[in-house]
């Protein structure tokens, strides 16, 4: 992996977990949550691990990861590192306080290129509510998985940048972009 690589996808994740801290005040039954000491170091290992091993070997020579690729990888490399603590929770809590987290990062990668121009479409409720659908759907998924340890390489990472790519595509409907 080249280090100027790794050095901006760590800068972005620790930008992206200062802008969470900012703006979501994190409790979980009453109680202050924070993130695990060096968390953006360790999402960008197991970002990197799951972009060395199960992404770039089916690309094409030289071709980069797209932001679907970006978004899906990171997403579920935050589902196996579990950057927030949740002291005496049990898994299932920790693993639902960190989907909220992992769909933040997924689509902030996402949605990070500057446009001169976003209008919103004439539909715009019905298609902010369908958006939101298919995130809380997505959101599911995320809890469904287990990428503990060994399964971690083998999470279905091209079909989740698929469905990143689709869920870009019907956001594009929301807003007329230009």
């Amino acid at each position: 992996m080249a280090s100027h690589e790794y050095q901006k996808r760590l800068g972005e994740i620790n930008l992206i977990i200062d802008k969470y801290k900012e703006n979501h005040r994190i409790k979980f039954d009453g109680h202050e949550l924070d993130f695990i000491e060096n968390a953006a170091e360790k999402i960008c290992d197991a970002y990197f691990n799951l972009l060395e091993n199960a992404i770039r070997p089916y690309l094409k020579d030289g071709a980069f990861a797209n932001k679907y690729k970006v978004a899906a990888g990171s997403e579920i490399a935050c589902m196996n590192v579990l950057p927030i603590l949740c002291q005496g929770e049990s898994y299932a809590n920790r693993k639902r306080i960190n989907a909220v987290f992992a769909l933040f990062l997924a689509t902030t990668f996402l949605f990070s290129i500057s446009y001169d121009t976003i209008k919103l479409n004439k539909d715009k409720n019905y298609l902010h509510g369908k958006a939101f659908s298919i995130l809380k759907g997505h959101f599911y998924w995320l809890l469904s998985l287990d990428c503990r340890g060994e399964k971690f390489l083998s999470t279905p990472t091209y079909l989740n940048s698929n469905f990143w790519e689709c869920y870009h595509s019907f956001c594009e409907t929301i807003f007329i972009i230009s």
